[in-house]
């Protein structure tokens, strides 16, 4: 019987499968696969001009002192946090969904100097159950630091704030579970719930600013207002926004927007309204023949008259046309009823009702 020859490589891998790789190759494995995750980067408010150029100083000097922490999951965990239309999908597209990964959570600014002045450091591995567990982490240990302007203080409370209420939505919870939210982290915190959620709305408008513009308002630099960055939660911008004129431009557009919406919407309920009225009146051919008038009604009804709550309302016939008189009456819905029904009394076609409303404009506003 011929001898099987063997190959010494086999044997090799063989005898050193179960040996472990050691402790440096395995770090340095590590560190030649972190992943910088934007999500978790936008996190850490970024450092003034000054404070990055003393890290950077005494890094060279003294080395990389404490390690970098890196969170070590697999693709699909951090794929399952991400949003839909997130650009960090990109970042996995060559990977396999039950992969290892690295991402880096704490030590963004170190890890920028190291790899640009090509400085060692070592990595601390820590693991989570999900992205969302990340972010509360690294917030809170933001938090805990001593040196952060007011505008820190408040986003990073509405980033919280906000990845709490996302997680308690995709988790299923209850509308009261919720809003408890709110109040557990103004116990956490001292402050309000109300302020809890205004520093929320803070976060949402942060976020669509550019990262430069971002740094300085958090800084204090900028006077951006907090009440125009809450603001903003309900701006969609088109790109970024990178100055304080470009915010105020952007709100100044929206209040137009909102006023030519409110004024259809009030529009479309005066015309809801006198359908409503002018059915009661048109149940029988005696009415609908008693409700014709000529188009130059319009020009001779007074429009004080119409304003006016009193239980008369006089029709001027063949009198000059009345001009209407600047003011800004808010009635309610009941009171234009009352006058409506008064005016149809006074046997007034439909279509001239609703010029006649036409024409009051912006003298006319209805409450929601």
């Amino acid at each position: 019987m011929a001898k099987v020859k063997v190959n010494p490589m086999d044997k090799f891998k063989e005898k050193t499968s179960d040996v472990k790789p050691s402790a440096f190759v395995t770090e340095s494995l590590i560190k030649s696969e972190i992943i910088i995750l934007p999500e978790l980067k936008d996190l850490i408010p970024a450092l003034a001009e000054d404070e990055s150029k003393q890290l950077e100083e005494n890094l060279i000097k003294y080395g990389i002192k404490d390690p970098l922490s890196v969170w070590e999951t697999d693709v699909i965990t951090v794929l399952n946090g991400l949003e839909a239309n997130s650009p960090s999908h990109e970042l996995f597209a060559n990977l396999d969904n039950d992969s290892t990964v690295y991402v880096l959570f704490d030590g963004h600014n170190r890890y920028g100097i190291a790899k640009e002045r090509n400085l060692d450091f070592k990595v601390n591995k820590m693991n989570f159950n999900g992205l969302s567990e990340v972010k509360d982490y690294m917030i809170d240990y933001q938090l805990g630091r001593r040196n952060l302007t007011p505008e820190q203080i408040s986003y990073l409370r509405g980033l919280k704030y906000n990845e709490l209420k996302k997680a308690g939505k995709a988790s299923g919870k209850s509308v009261k579970e919720k809003i408890n939210v709110a109040e557990e982290l103004a116990q956490e915190f001292d402050v309000t719930p109300r302020t809890i959620k205004r520093d929320g709305e803070f976060a949402e408008g942060m976020d669509k600013l550019t990262p430069e513009f971002k740094k300085d308002v958090l800084s204090g630099k900028s006077k951006l207002a907090k009440k125009d960055v809450q603001a903003l939660k309900s701006v969609n911008p088109d790109a970024p926004i990178d100055s304080m004129e470009g915010v105020l431009q952007l709100l100044k557009e929206q209040e137009a927007e909102q006023n030519v919406e409110q004024n259809l919407q009030s529009v479309q309920k005066v015309d809801e309204l006198v359908d409503s009225t002018f059915s009661n009146y048109v149940d029988s051919e005696d009415s609908i023949s008693a409700i014709q008038a000529e188009p130059n009604q319009l020009d001779a009804f007074n429009l004080d008259e119409f304003k006016d709550d009193s239980q008369q309302s006089t029709l001027i016939g063949n009198s000059e046309s009345a001009d209407i008189q600047e003011a800004e009456p808010v009635l309610t819905v009941e009171e234009i009823e009352g006058d409506l029904k008064q005016l149809f009394e006074q046997h007034l076609s439909k279509d001239v009702l609703i010029q006649i409303i036409n024409k009051a404009g912006e003298l006319l506003s209805l409450r929601d």
